[in-house]
């Protein structure tokens, strides 16, 4: 485990060495040295936890699919792909409910459908000189099951899609570019369509983050963040087909950066660029009411660095916080400061921080996983 006696938590980065080599380090107090690294050949894009908290699943900057074991933290398997001009490079990644299936966007309007299947070999397992009595915790096992990861298909979007993100809606994927939202089936089958443009309301603007919230007000809910720092929570009815509804939701703090929702209790947390959260809570007929916006540094109240990422912990008890000063901060679901961890290069090979991009919990919410961008001196990254 990555974890310290008192279930401290674990936090994984992504830097690089200037030598184009990526990796993930695990940190686990507040100034803490990374505890063990798994370098990969190339900058990792993004990452997407699956949803049972089993495995963390990467892409690169050069068509490479990861896929790491959380519990405890392993490199299991990778795929790579040649680059292809018409299919473009690897943006975004989502998992299907199952955990099982894997979704890796395009930039050309392409999506491969992942699998991962099971070695006949366990990749490690843990031995016992002495009798013992541990009970085995949320996602642990005596051993860690070799995984490999296989394409299934390759779906295709209607020519000139410019696809920019993705995610994993209650029973629908959604593929959102420039121009328009594409709900589809699990198959690929199209379910609706809609025009970007007319929820943000301006050209100039995308979508940069779409989170899921479930099945809401009788349809597929999910919530937008705009490039602009608006925040939609945009419903597609299974009522009327193809009908779409939108409430943009209101700031008191600064333009949104960044959203992350508890189904469990049905909040949703949203970071802004002044250093606040804004809590909702949701409704089974897709309402949300507004409930308190604070500063994640409660000392800082007038505002704070920029929330860059967000994540709820299963049970929805606490909210892990990325900040653009390369802080993460832990916060209970009203909002109380628990914990704060500083991120920094790792051997102090670096004087800046590392800007925590993404933040995903393992199963057991234990240890915490970040995929880091590395700020350097002169603002470059």
């Amino acid at each position: 485990s990555l974890s310290g006696p008192n279930g401290d938590i674990a936090a994984a980065l992504n830097s690089h060495d200037g030598k184009g080599v990526s990796r993930i380090a695990a940190v686990s107090d507040l100034h803490a040295s990374p505890r063990r690294q798994v370098e990969v050949s190339h900058l990792l894009a993004q990452c997407a936890c699956s949803s049972d908290g089993e495995y963390l699943a990467g892409i690169t900057t050069t068509n490479t699919v990861y896929l790491w074991s959380l519990k405890p933290f392993s490199l299991l398997s990778a795929l790579e792909y040649d680059y292809i001009e018409e299919f473009g490079r690897m943006v975004d990644l989502y998992w299907r409910p199952n955990s099982r299936s894997l979704y890796i966007v395009m930039s050309k309007g392409v999506v491969y459908e992942l699998y991962v299947y099971d070695l006949d070999e366990p990749v490690m397992q843990f031995a016992f000189t002495t009798p013992h009595h541990f009970a085995l915790g949320v996602g642990e096992s005596e051993e860690v099951v070799g995984k490999g990861i296989g394409q299934l298909r390759t779906l295709r979007l209607p020519e000139g899609t410019r696809a920019v993100c993705g995610t994993a809606a209650a029973s629908l994927m959604l593929v959102i570019s420039e121009q328009h939202a594409r709900y589809l089936t699990w198959e690929g089958m199209s379910e609706a369509t809609i025009a970007v443009q007319d929820v943000l309301g301006s050209p100039l603007a995308w979508v940069v983050q779409a989170v899921p919230t479930g099945c809401g007000g009788g349809g597929e809910q999910t919530v937008w963040v705009s490039s602009d720092g608006r925040a939609y929570v945009v419903t597609l009815s299974r009522a009327s087909e193809g009908g779409v509804s939108f409430v943009e939701l209101p700031s008191s703090a600064g333009s949104f950066t960044s959203a992350s929702y508890s189904p469990q209790l049905r909040l949703l947390a949203l970071g802004s660029s002044s250093g606040h959260i804004t809590m909702f809570a949701t409704d089974s007929d897709g309402g949300s009411e507004y409930l308190f916006t604070r500063p994640v540094d409660p000392y800082r109240a007038a505002g704070g660095e920029p929330v860059v990422s967000l994540a709820w912990t299963r049970d929805g008890l606490a909210l892990a916080v990325g900040l653009r000063s390369g802080k993460v901060a832990v916060l209970s679901s009203s909002g109380t400061l628990l914990n704060t961890t500083e991120l920094k290069g790792p051997g102090g090979e670096y004087t800046s921080n590392f800007v925590p991009v993404q933040l995903h919990w393992n199963a057991g919410s234990t240890e915490l996983f970040a995929l880091g961008s590395l700020m350097l001196g002169n603002g470059a990254q």
